[in-house]
Protein backbone atom coordinates (compact mmCIF):
# COMPACT_ATOMS: atom_id res chain seq x y z
CA UNK A 1 0.00 0.00 0.00
CA UNK A 2 1.25 3.62 -0.98
CA UNK A 3 1.22 5.91 1.37
CA UNK A 4 0.11 9.48 -0.07
CA UNK A 5 1.95 12.71 0.15
CA UNK A 6 0.91 15.09 2.56
CA UNK A 7 0.09 18.39 1.95
CA UNK A 8 1.91 21.61 2.38
CA UNK A 9 0.44 25.26 2.60
CA UNK A 10 2.12 28.58 1.80
CA UNK A 11 1.14 32.20 1.71
CA UNK A 12 3.00 35.49 2.37
CA UNK A 13 3.36 36.07 5.87
CA UNK A 14 5.43 37.34 8.46
CA UNK A 15 7.05 34.01 9.18
CA UNK A 16 8.53 32.82 6.22
CA UNK A 17 7.89 28.70 6.13
CA UNK A 18 11.07 26.30 6.31
CA UNK A 19 12.14 24.85 3.05
CA UNK A 20 10.07 21.78 2.60
CA UNK A 21 12.75 19.05 3.46
CA UNK A 22 12.26 20.50 7.08
CA UNK A 23 8.51 20.10 7.14
CA UNK A 24 7.31 17.61 9.56
CA UNK A 25 5.70 14.78 7.75
CA UNK A 26 1.47 14.21 7.30
CA UNK A 27 0.84 17.62 9.57
CA UNK A 28 -0.26 20.40 7.32
CA UNK A 29 0.80 23.86 8.96
CA UNK A 30 -0.58 26.95 9.58
CA UNK A 31 -4.37 28.27 9.50
CA UNK A 32 -6.89 28.33 6.75
CA UNK A 33 -6.41 31.92 5.12
CA UNK A 34 -5.26 32.29 1.58
CA UNK A 35 -3.54 28.89 1.92
CA UNK A 36 -2.26 27.83 -1.40
CA UNK A 37 -1.59 23.99 -1.67
CA UNK A 38 1.00 22.25 -2.94
CA UNK A 39 1.90 18.39 -3.23
CA UNK A 40 5.11 17.50 -3.74
CA UNK A 41 5.82 14.55 -6.33
CA UNK A 42 6.35 12.30 -3.85
CA UNK A 43 8.24 11.86 -0.16
CA UNK A 44 10.75 13.75 0.52
CA UNK A 45 14.00 11.17 1.29
CA UNK A 46 17.44 10.71 0.48
CA UNK A 47 19.60 8.77 -1.95
CA UNK A 48 22.79 7.16 -0.99
CA UNK A 49 24.94 6.59 -4.17
CA UNK A 50 28.40 4.75 -4.14
CA UNK A 51 30.65 3.89 -6.50
CA UNK A 52 31.51 -0.25 -5.90
CA UNK A 53 31.30 -2.63 -7.95
CA UNK A 54 29.65 -6.25 -7.82
CA UNK A 55 31.08 -9.75 -7.28
CA UNK A 56 30.09 -10.87 -10.80
CA UNK A 57 29.32 -7.97 -13.20
CA UNK A 58 27.26 -9.79 -15.95
CA UNK A 59 28.03 -7.11 -18.84
CA UNK A 60 31.74 -5.43 -18.15
CA UNK A 61 31.03 -3.44 -21.43
CA UNK A 62 27.10 -2.68 -22.31
CA UNK A 63 23.83 -0.54 -21.88
CA UNK A 64 24.09 1.02 -18.40
CA UNK A 65 27.06 3.36 -18.07
CA UNK A 66 28.81 3.79 -14.69
CA UNK A 67 25.99 1.16 -12.88
CA UNK A 68 26.36 0.45 -9.71
CA UNK A 69 24.94 -2.74 -7.30
CA UNK A 70 21.86 -1.58 -6.04
CA UNK A 71 21.72 -1.23 -1.85
CA UNK A 72 19.82 -4.00 0.26
CA UNK A 73 17.37 -0.84 1.06
CA UNK A 74 16.52 -0.49 -2.51
CA UNK A 75 15.87 -3.32 -3.93
CA UNK A 76 15.26 -6.68 -1.19
CA UNK A 77 17.69 -9.31 -1.89
CA UNK A 78 15.21 -12.18 -3.34
CA UNK A 79 13.67 -9.59 -5.63
CA UNK A 80 14.87 -9.58 -9.55
CA UNK A 81 16.37 -6.59 -9.66
CA UNK A 82 15.49 -4.17 -12.61
CA UNK A 83 18.02 -2.61 -14.92
CA UNK A 84 16.82 1.35 -14.33
CA UNK A 85 13.95 0.76 -11.82
CA UNK A 86 12.82 3.26 -9.11
CA UNK A 87 13.71 2.97 -5.41
CA UNK A 88 10.97 1.43 -3.17
CA UNK A 89 8.75 3.60 -1.47
CA UNK A 90 10.78 4.08 2.16
CA UNK A 91 14.13 4.59 3.25
CA UNK A 92 14.71 2.52 5.88
CA UNK A 93 18.37 3.44 7.30
CA UNK A 94 18.56 1.75 10.49
CA UNK A 95 16.15 -0.25 12.81
CA UNK A 96 16.25 1.76 16.19
CA UNK A 97 15.06 0.44 19.71
CA UNK A 98 16.28 1.53 23.18
CA UNK A 99 19.21 -0.41 23.32
CA UNK A 100 21.12 -0.02 19.54
CA UNK A 101 21.01 0.66 16.10
CA UNK A 102 20.78 -1.97 13.41
CA UNK A 103 21.33 -1.82 10.09
CA UNK A 104 20.08 -4.11 7.58
CA UNK A 105 21.16 -7.55 7.42
CA UNK A 106 22.99 -8.66 4.28
CA UNK A 107 23.42 -11.95 3.25
CA UNK A 108 26.86 -12.59 1.81
CA UNK A 109 26.29 -14.91 -1.46
CA UNK A 110 29.42 -15.16 -3.46
CA UNK A 111 29.04 -15.71 -6.79
CA UNK A 112 31.97 -18.41 -6.98
CA UNK A 113 31.66 -20.61 -10.14
CA UNK A 114 31.24 -17.19 -12.41
CA UNK A 115 33.58 -15.53 -10.25
CA UNK A 116 36.19 -18.52 -11.23
CA UNK A 117 35.28 -18.84 -14.45
CA UNK A 118 35.58 -14.88 -15.01
CA UNK A 119 39.36 -15.08 -13.85
CA UNK A 120 40.65 -15.59 -17.52
CA UNK A 121 39.60 -12.68 -19.13
CA UNK A 122 41.62 -10.48 -19.84
CA UNK A 123 44.49 -12.10 -18.03
CA UNK A 124 47.34 -13.05 -21.30
CA UNK A 125 49.94 -14.64 -18.75
CA UNK A 126 47.93 -16.06 -15.95
CA UNK A 127 50.63 -16.82 -12.42
CA UNK A 128 49.54 -20.71 -12.29
CA UNK A 129 47.42 -23.53 -14.68
CA UNK A 130 46.25 -26.56 -13.77
CA UNK A 131 43.66 -29.15 -15.38
CA UNK A 132 40.21 -29.43 -14.07
CA UNK A 133 39.46 -28.67 -10.58
CA UNK A 134 38.93 -25.48 -7.63
CA UNK A 135 41.07 -22.46 -8.68
CA UNK A 136 41.08 -21.37 -5.67
CA UNK A 137 41.90 -24.86 -4.14
CA UNK A 138 45.08 -27.17 -3.86
CA UNK A 139 46.49 -29.72 -6.24
CA UNK A 140 44.47 -32.38 -7.88
CA UNK A 141 46.58 -34.28 -5.23
CA UNK A 142 46.16 -34.23 -1.76
CA UNK A 143 49.57 -35.37 -0.30
CA UNK A 144 48.69 -34.35 3.40
CA UNK A 145 46.95 -37.83 4.02
CA UNK A 146 43.35 -36.25 4.29
CA UNK A 147 40.70 -37.14 1.68
CA UNK A 148 40.12 -35.45 -1.20
CA UNK A 149 36.28 -36.09 -1.15
CA UNK A 150 33.65 -35.51 1.82
CA UNK A 151 31.92 -38.69 2.61
CA UNK A 152 28.57 -38.00 1.06
CA UNK A 153 30.57 -37.41 -2.14
CA UNK A 154 32.91 -40.37 -2.25
CA UNK A 155 33.18 -42.92 -4.92
CA UNK A 156 32.95 -40.28 -7.68
CA UNK A 157 35.91 -40.50 -9.56
CA UNK A 158 35.50 -39.15 -13.41
CA UNK A 159 36.49 -41.83 -15.72
CA UNK A 160 36.92 -41.69 -19.23
CA UNK A 161 38.54 -43.53 -22.06
CA UNK A 162 40.90 -42.31 -25.10
CA UNK A 163 39.49 -43.35 -28.92
CA UNK A 164 42.89 -45.09 -28.73
CA UNK A 165 40.58 -47.81 -27.21
CA UNK A 166 38.88 -48.10 -30.57
CA UNK A 167 41.16 -47.44 -32.97
CA UNK A 168 40.81 -50.61 -34.97
CA UNK A 169 37.40 -49.76 -36.00
CA UNK A 170 37.55 -46.45 -36.31
CA UNK A 171 40.42 -47.20 -38.88
CA UNK A 172 38.41 -49.98 -40.21
CA UNK A 173 35.23 -47.41 -41.18
CA UNK A 174 33.08 -49.50 -38.79
CA UNK A 175 32.70 -46.87 -36.59
CA UNK A 176 33.15 -42.97 -37.02
CA UNK A 177 34.65 -40.11 -34.79
CA UNK A 178 30.90 -38.70 -33.59
CA UNK A 179 29.67 -42.09 -33.04
CA UNK A 180 32.12 -43.26 -31.09
CA UNK A 181 31.77 -40.12 -28.87
CA UNK A 182 27.93 -41.56 -28.54
CA UNK A 183 29.20 -45.08 -27.80
CA UNK A 184 30.78 -43.57 -25.11
CA UNK A 185 28.24 -41.38 -23.78
CA UNK A 186 25.42 -44.25 -24.26
CA UNK A 187 26.94 -47.53 -24.00
CA UNK A 188 29.95 -47.03 -21.88
CA UNK A 189 28.72 -44.19 -19.39
CA UNK A 190 32.19 -42.34 -19.09
CA UNK A 191 32.44 -39.15 -17.57
CA UNK A 192 34.68 -37.96 -20.39
CA UNK A 193 37.19 -38.25 -23.13
CA UNK A 194 40.71 -37.83 -24.49
CA UNK A 195 40.53 -36.99 -28.12
CA UNK A 196 43.60 -38.54 -29.72
CA UNK A 197 44.64 -36.42 -32.61
CA UNK A 198 45.29 -39.74 -34.83
CA UNK A 199 41.71 -40.45 -34.93
CA UNK A 200 40.05 -36.93 -35.81
CA UNK A 201 39.42 -37.48 -39.92
CA UNK A 202 39.33 -33.76 -40.09
CA UNK A 203 41.14 -30.80 -37.62
CA UNK A 204 39.08 -28.09 -39.63
CA UNK A 205 37.02 -25.29 -37.48
CA UNK A 206 34.16 -26.36 -38.29
CA UNK A 207 34.15 -30.42 -37.69
CA UNK A 208 36.19 -29.38 -34.07
CA UNK A 209 33.19 -27.43 -33.22
CA UNK A 210 30.97 -30.21 -34.27
CA UNK A 211 32.89 -32.46 -31.85
CA UNK A 212 32.82 -29.99 -29.12
CA UNK A 213 29.15 -29.23 -29.35
CA UNK A 214 28.46 -33.28 -29.78
CA UNK A 215 30.50 -33.89 -26.44
CA UNK A 216 28.67 -31.31 -24.74
CA UNK A 217 25.04 -32.29 -26.37
CA UNK A 218 26.15 -35.99 -24.50
CA UNK A 219 27.15 -34.86 -21.19
CA UNK A 220 30.97 -35.38 -21.69
CA UNK A 221 33.79 -33.72 -21.11
CA UNK A 222 36.80 -33.45 -22.99
CA UNK A 223 39.57 -34.42 -20.70
CA UNK A 224 42.07 -33.21 -23.15
CA UNK A 225 43.50 -34.31 -26.46
CA UNK A 226 46.45 -36.90 -27.27
CA UNK A 227 49.15 -37.19 -29.64
CA UNK A 228 52.42 -39.25 -29.61
CA UNK A 229 55.17 -37.31 -29.40
CA UNK A 230 56.44 -33.35 -30.00
CA UNK A 231 56.38 -33.47 -33.69
CA UNK A 232 52.90 -33.17 -33.51
CA UNK A 233 52.60 -30.71 -30.31
CA UNK A 234 51.75 -27.65 -31.93
CA UNK A 235 48.85 -29.11 -33.92
CA UNK A 236 47.51 -30.77 -30.49
CA UNK A 237 47.55 -27.72 -28.58
CA UNK A 238 45.78 -25.57 -31.32
CA UNK A 239 43.43 -28.54 -31.61
CA UNK A 240 43.00 -28.58 -27.50
CA UNK A 241 42.23 -24.41 -27.39
CA UNK A 242 39.74 -24.79 -29.93
CA UNK A 243 37.73 -27.20 -28.21
CA UNK A 244 38.33 -25.88 -24.71
CA UNK A 245 40.31 -28.72 -23.86
CA UNK A 246 42.16 -28.16 -20.47
CA UNK A 247 45.33 -30.06 -21.27
CA UNK A 248 47.80 -32.06 -24.44
CA UNK A 249 48.91 -35.40 -22.88
CA UNK A 250 52.24 -36.89 -25.03
CA UNK A 251 55.16 -39.68 -24.78
CA UNK A 252 58.36 -39.21 -24.68
CA UNK A 253 60.27 -39.94 -27.62
CA UNK A 254 61.36 -43.61 -27.85
CA UNK A 255 64.24 -45.26 -25.92
CA UNK A 256 67.32 -44.63 -27.37
CA UNK A 257 71.49 -45.08 -26.98
CA UNK A 258 72.22 -42.23 -28.30
CA UNK A 259 73.70 -40.20 -25.42
CA UNK A 260 72.19 -37.26 -27.46
CA UNK A 261 68.85 -37.95 -27.77
CA UNK A 262 67.63 -36.79 -23.88
CA UNK A 263 68.88 -33.58 -24.67
CA UNK A 264 67.57 -32.96 -28.04
CA UNK A 265 63.93 -34.47 -26.60
CA UNK A 266 64.62 -31.78 -23.77
CA UNK A 267 65.15 -29.05 -26.00
CA UNK A 268 62.38 -30.16 -28.24
CA UNK A 269 59.45 -29.91 -24.94
CA UNK A 270 60.75 -26.71 -23.97
CA UNK A 271 60.01 -24.96 -27.00
CA UNK A 272 57.00 -26.75 -27.35
CA UNK A 273 55.92 -25.70 -23.77
CA UNK A 274 56.81 -21.90 -24.78
CA UNK A 275 53.57 -22.39 -27.49
CA UNK A 276 51.86 -23.82 -24.42
CA UNK A 277 52.20 -21.22 -22.36
CA UNK A 278 51.02 -18.67 -25.18
CA UNK A 279 47.64 -20.87 -25.60
CA UNK A 280 47.41 -21.58 -22.05
CA UNK A 281 47.38 -25.32 -22.46
CA UNK A 282 49.63 -26.81 -20.01
CA UNK A 283 51.15 -30.54 -21.54
CA UNK A 284 51.19 -33.80 -19.67
CA UNK A 285 53.72 -36.23 -20.18
CA UNK A 286 53.18 -39.84 -19.74
CA UNK A 287 55.41 -42.48 -18.64
CA UNK A 288 54.97 -45.05 -20.86
CA UNK A 289 57.69 -48.15 -21.68
CA UNK A 290 60.50 -48.05 -24.20
CA UNK A 291 60.46 -44.44 -24.05
CA UNK A 292 63.05 -41.86 -22.58
CA UNK A 293 60.37 -41.41 -19.97
CA UNK A 294 59.20 -44.90 -18.75
CA UNK A 295 58.97 -43.97 -14.82
CA UNK A 296 58.17 -41.32 -12.40
CA UNK A 297 61.75 -40.70 -11.44
CA UNK A 298 62.45 -39.94 -15.46
CA UNK A 299 59.91 -37.53 -15.91
CA UNK A 300 61.03 -36.07 -12.61
CA UNK A 301 64.22 -35.49 -13.83
CA UNK A 302 62.74 -33.86 -17.39
CA UNK A 303 61.12 -31.64 -15.09
CA UNK A 304 64.05 -30.44 -13.61
CA UNK A 305 65.84 -29.60 -17.18
CA UNK A 306 63.27 -28.14 -18.59
CA UNK A 307 62.03 -25.90 -15.60
CA UNK A 308 58.45 -25.11 -17.04
CA UNK A 309 55.36 -24.51 -14.86
CA UNK A 310 53.52 -25.64 -18.13
CA UNK A 311 54.49 -29.46 -17.60
CA UNK A 312 52.64 -31.95 -15.77
CA UNK A 313 52.27 -35.67 -15.55
CA UNK A 314 49.97 -38.50 -16.76
CA UNK A 315 51.15 -40.72 -14.41
CA UNK A 316 50.33 -44.99 -15.19
CA UNK A 317 48.55 -46.72 -12.44
CA UNK A 318 51.65 -48.59 -11.26
CA UNK A 319 53.76 -45.46 -10.61
CA UNK A 320 51.04 -43.95 -8.94
CA UNK A 321 50.48 -46.51 -6.49
CA UNK A 322 54.58 -46.64 -6.48
CA UNK A 323 55.23 -42.95 -5.47
CA UNK A 324 54.97 -41.84 -1.95
CA UNK A 325 52.07 -39.71 -0.96
CA UNK A 326 54.60 -36.66 0.05
CA UNK A 327 56.35 -36.99 -3.29
CA UNK A 328 56.25 -34.06 -5.36
CA UNK A 329 55.51 -35.63 -8.70
CA UNK A 330 51.70 -36.13 -7.44
CA UNK A 331 51.05 -32.37 -6.84
CA UNK A 332 52.55 -32.17 -10.79
CA UNK A 333 49.78 -35.12 -11.47
CA UNK A 334 47.01 -34.02 -13.21
CA UNK A 335 45.75 -37.33 -15.01
CA UNK A 336 45.64 -40.97 -13.87
CA UNK A 337 46.41 -43.59 -16.73
CA UNK A 338 45.29 -47.43 -17.04
CA UNK A 339 46.25 -49.64 -19.99
CA UNK A 340 44.07 -52.96 -19.39
CA UNK A 341 44.82 -56.34 -21.08
CA UNK A 342 42.30 -58.38 -20.19
CA UNK A 343 39.59 -56.98 -19.79
CA UNK A 344 37.03 -59.95 -18.96
CA UNK A 345 39.00 -60.28 -15.46
CA UNK A 346 39.89 -56.50 -15.31
CA UNK A 347 38.32 -55.35 -11.44
CA UNK A 348 36.92 -58.81 -10.75
CA UNK A 349 37.93 -59.56 -7.06
CA UNK A 350 41.23 -60.32 -7.03
CA UNK A 351 42.45 -58.33 -9.71
CA UNK A 352 45.96 -57.14 -9.27
CA UNK A 353 45.56 -54.29 -11.70
CA UNK A 354 42.40 -52.58 -10.04
CA UNK A 355 43.51 -53.08 -6.51
CA UNK A 356 46.68 -50.68 -7.71
CA UNK A 357 44.68 -48.32 -9.63
CA UNK A 358 42.02 -47.85 -6.27
CA UNK A 359 45.20 -47.11 -4.03
CA UNK A 360 46.99 -45.31 -6.53
CA UNK A 361 44.59 -42.30 -6.92
CA UNK A 362 43.61 -42.40 -3.37
CA UNK A 363 43.48 -38.64 -3.06
CA UNK A 364 43.45 -37.63 -6.58
CA UNK A 365 40.40 -35.08 -8.06
CA UNK A 366 41.26 -36.24 -11.37
CA UNK A 367 39.89 -37.74 -14.85
CA UNK A 368 41.93 -41.54 -14.84
CA UNK A 369 41.33 -42.85 -18.67
CA UNK A 370 40.80 -46.52 -18.63
CA UNK A 371 41.91 -48.11 -21.92
CA UNK A 372 41.65 -51.59 -23.54
CA UNK A 373 44.73 -52.61 -25.29
CA UNK A 374 42.52 -55.52 -27.10
CA UNK A 375 41.25 -52.61 -29.47
CA UNK A 376 38.81 -55.52 -31.43
CA UNK A 377 37.29 -56.60 -27.85
CA UNK A 378 33.69 -56.91 -26.90
CA UNK A 379 32.40 -53.83 -25.99
CA UNK A 380 29.91 -55.30 -23.64
CA UNK A 381 32.62 -56.38 -22.01
CA UNK A 382 34.56 -53.22 -21.84
CA UNK A 383 31.39 -51.73 -20.59
CA UNK A 384 31.13 -54.88 -17.40
CA UNK A 385 34.44 -53.99 -16.38
CA UNK A 386 34.34 -49.99 -16.46
CA UNK A 387 30.80 -51.03 -14.42
CA UNK A 388 32.94 -52.84 -12.06
CA UNK A 389 35.42 -50.29 -11.34
CA UNK A 390 33.36 -47.77 -10.44
CA UNK A 391 31.89 -50.17 -8.08
CA UNK A 392 35.25 -50.72 -6.63
CA UNK A 393 35.59 -46.66 -6.17
CA UNK A 394 32.76 -46.52 -4.49
CA UNK A 395 33.60 -49.33 -2.02
CA UNK A 396 36.70 -48.08 -1.57
CA UNK A 397 35.60 -44.22 -1.26
CA UNK A 398 37.61 -43.17 -4.21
Amino acid sequence: MRVTAPALEGRFQEDVHEAFDLLPTREPLGDGEHVGVVVPARKFAGELIEDGRTAHAFDLIGRDRDADARTADDDAAIERAAGDGETDDETVIGIVDRRRIGGAEIVGLVAERAQQRDDVVFVSEPGMVRGEGDLHGEALFRTNGSAARKPENAGLMKIAASSASFAADLAAGALTHLEWLDLCAAELELDGVLLDLRHFPRRDDEYLAQVKKTAVDLGLTVAGVATEGVEDLAVALDAALRLGAPLVTLAASPASDDPDAWGAFSAALREALGTAKRLNVPLALRNAPETLCASGADLKRLAKDVDSSWLRFALAATELAAVDRSDALLTKTILGVCDVDDVAAFALPGDALAQTLVEGLRGFRGFVTIDRRDERGDRAAFHRALARLRIEFAREKV
